[in-house]
């Protein structure tokens, strides 16, 4: 109750009603009799723990539960994809609007940043990943924050210490849903969203993979040759280990910290990829768990529905 009477006050324009309806973000719940239960034996401290990488065992540093979580999401595909981000996006809405108004949207989601970025990140952990990011607690370290980004990037992923923030830039999405409506279009980009919170649940699904990424991948050391080959993504360990061992871990001079930069890793995806970390364990990861088999975000193109003529 405390926790709900603050998110009363920060947000007065809610009504009881929609209140109600985000009760799910104070609820106790966990991944029991779900796929995932498993991954709990596994210990999710930053510790020193044996990994097979390259053909051969090696030294990791950091969860090994975040380690065993990706190798379980290249293996493990969800079923009715579609009828998940249905429910979703019929659950957003719901909540955000009680009347469809397209001319406050952007008001409406700016003003509800923090609601919707629990909701989402709730929602998919719950409808993909059985309430494990929840039993964990990760869903505390992943935020999503509207911000602009360059280049019409629609969303973006960086890691900041122990959290990852996952920028959206929403006046892009209010624009494109605008645009296609004009155009009188059934959906908009090469993952076929046609409202707001469809663009947005299926761009976050694809940052959240690279998200577990960035949490779950672990330094790894080849004792044998003393060489770091993934670095550590804290610049202090990440040191301290270059006192002990060289640091190897480059593609092409850019630091090689994540599992999805390379075609390496324990995804199966090797002719499937792009530059920027979509690469084999992300695609399998986005392919099995979220159906998108796209490895870059295209929101520009309007789709319009084929019409048959009439003889």
């Amino acid at each position: 109750m405390q926790f709900q009477k603050l998110y009363q006050q920060q947000f007065p324009l809610l009504s009881q009603k929609q209140y109600n309806k985000i009760d799910y973000l104070f609820e106790d719940v966990d991944n029991s009799n779900t796929p995932f239960e498993y991954l709990n034996q596994y210990s999710d401290e930053h510790k020193e723990f044996d990994i097979q990488f390259r053909n051969k065992k090696m030294l990791a540093i950091g969860s090994e539960r975040g380690y065993e979580l990706i190798k379980m999401l290249t293996k493990h595909k969800v079923k009715d994809i579609k009828q998940k981000y249905a429910d979703i996006e019929r659950t957003l809405q719901s909540v955000i609007f009680e009347a469809n108004h397209s001319d406050v949207i952007y008001s409406q989601l700016y003003q509800k940043e923090w609601i919707i970025s629990r909701l989402v990140i709730s929602l998919i952990d719950r409808h993909f990943f059985g309430n494990t990011l929840r039993t964990w607690e990760w869903d505390r370290r992943i935020q999503i924050i509207w911000a602009s980004q360059e280049q019409g990037v629609s969303a973006s992923t960086m890691r900041y210490g122990n959290h990852c923030i996952i920028k959206v830039n929403l006046y892009s999405f209010v624009s494109w849903i605008e645009n296609l409506k004009v155009k009188d279009g059934k959906s908009i980009g090469n993952n076929s969203c046609a409202s707001i919170f469809d663009c947005i649940v299926k761009t976050v699904a694809h940052e959240i993979v690279h998200a577990i990424l960035q949490i779950g991948s672990p330094c790894i050391i080849d004792t044998e040759t003393n060489e770091i080959l993934m670095r550590s993504k804290d610049q202090v360990e990440h040191y301290k280990l270059k006192n002990k061992y060289k640091d190897s871990a480059y593609i092409d001079n850019y630091p090689y910290f994540v599992f999805g930069q390379t075609h390496e890793g324990p995804g199966s995806q090797q002719g499937k990829g792009a530059p920027g970390g979509h690469y084999n364990t992300f695609m399998t990861i986005l392919i099995n768990i979220f159906g998108q088999q796209i490895p870059q975000h295209n929101l520009y193109t309007v789709n319009y529905q084929t019409k048959k003529l009439k003889l």
